[in-house]
């Protein structure tokens, strides 16, 4: 929101003042992979200079090696047997194209990967990670940023591996975004959802999905710009 206001000094005028404002997702892409030791996921469109990126990659066994060149690590999980998830971070410089390649510890699975771009944030973002558990209720749990109270954005993901094949119910009071589904070898599944918040921690209920299965869950805050 633009407002003008009387400017003050010898000459007058008019001059804007900008107002804070959440941060918000302008766009997002979601990529299924099949077993490979390079994923190629999928950027969303228009990327604009200065926007955040978070891209969120989920497999089994197979995680990701590290960082993408030029991006850097929020959570990087991963555990015999059971899902792994990760989530990396970058501002955008405007020319990164439509994918990004990120190497896999092994090309033993598959997986699935989302990524979305956001407007209007500052400093470096915050998560907290639950799991690897077993049931059909993907949670993620409290989150508390280091800055406290603001307009802040929260963003709930969740990513699943082996049994279930479908996303049933989305954590109350979330708004979901996206969502994407692949199988290869086994079936897997990530998802993520998005709340405007003021408050200095938030603890998002979860998510149902049609059978019980491996699955890990995330909490991501994102800190708005200053004024």
């Amino acid at each position: 929101m633009v407002q003008v206001i009387p400017g003050i000094g010898a000459q007058g005028g008019l001059f804007a003042r900008r107002e804070k404002v959440y941060p918000a997702i302008q766009g997002g892409a979601t990529g299924q992979h099949d077993a490979s030791s390079t994923f190629t996921c999928p950027l969303p469109a228009d990327i604009q200079a200065g926007e955040l990126l978070l891209l969120f990659v989920y497999s089994l066994e197979n995680g990701p090696s590290g960082a993408p060149s030029g991006w850097s690590v929020l959570f990087n999980l991963s555990s015999a047997n059971v899902v792994t998830a990760s989530c990396f971070y970058k501002t955008a410089t405007g020319a990164e194209g439509s994918t990004v390649n990120v190497a896999m510890s092994t090309s033993w699975r598959g997986g699935v990967s989302l990524c979305v771009r956001i407007k209007d944030w500052s400093g470096t973002p915050e998560a907290a990670t639950a799991g690897p558990t077993y049931n059909n209720a993907p949670n993620a749990p409290n989150c508390s940023p280091s800055w406290g109270s603001d307009l802040n954005l929260w963003l709930t993901g969740m990513g699943s591996a082996i049994t279930a094949t479908s996303i049933t119910g989305t954590p109350a009071g979330m708004t979901s975004y996206s969502s994407v589904t692949h199988t290869a070898g086994y079936p897997f599944i990530g998802a993520l959802a998005y709340l405007n918040y003021t408050g200095a921690s938030y603890d998002a209920g979860n998510w149902t999905l049609n059978a019980s299965t491996y699955w890990r869950a995330m909490t991501v805050v994102v800190k708005p710009a200053p004024v």
